[in-house]
């Protein structure tokens, strides 16, 4: 029988990892956003997005799910974000190949979902889309780079699961934070936008 020791109110309690973790990455996604966009016309959009992030990270940290509702309002906060970071710096281009970037990433990574599935998940796929359309603001090399060091985040973090035994080699782990991370290194190491 287990006897559960009394104290005085207010008893001390064991810090909350989950939670403690997620202020960590939201803090490291903000801070990422921030040293990506600095103080440029696309800052808001970048927030925007570390915001997302966080929201997103957190639901599929819990549930291994991205909420589409969530990437829709990324998406439309994006386009729309960008669009008047590119009227204010007059730069239309900036803006196309962030469009076509995203479609690519979409693309590209629905292709791979289907040839692996169910390894790759669509929540994956459209949050790869969001990342892209933002990497690709930056440039072409950037979005491959960003997507590439998401990638192997993740081979990593599954790695790691499976040498701790805290899964095995065809266990589920949240694919997005390793996506969100990759994308927002090689941002911030891209310096202001």
């Amino acid at each position: 029988m287990h006897r559960w020791r009394r104290c005085a109110p207010p008893c001390p309690r064991a810090p909350d990892t989950g939670r403690v973790r997620l202020s960590l990455l939201g803090v490291t996604l903000v801070s990422a956003a921030f040293l990506a966009a600095r103080w440029t016309a696309a800052l808001p959009s970048w927030l925007f997005l570390a915001v997302v992030l966080v929201v997103l990270a957190q639901k599929d940290l819990a549930v291994r799910r991205l909420p589409d509702a969530v990437l829709l309002v990324g998406y439309a906060g994006g386009a729309a974000l960008l669009t008047v970071a590119a009227a204010v710096t007059d730069e239309p281009g900036r803006l196309a190949r962030s469009g076509l970037a995203s479609v690519a990433t979409l693309l590209g990574t629905l292709g791979l979902a289907v040839a692996t599935a169910p390894r790759l998940g669509l929540g994956d796929v459209k949050l790869a889309g969001l990342l892209g359309g933002y990497l690709g603001w930056l440039g072409w090399a950037e979005v491959v780079t960003g997507l590439a060091a998401g990638f192997l985040l993740g081979a990593a973090a599954g790695l790691w699961a499976v040498a701790t035994r805290r899964g095995g080699w065809r266990a589920e782990i949240a694919f997005g934070p390793a996506l969100m991370m990759g994308a927002l290194a090689v941002a911030a190491r891209h310096g202001p936008v």
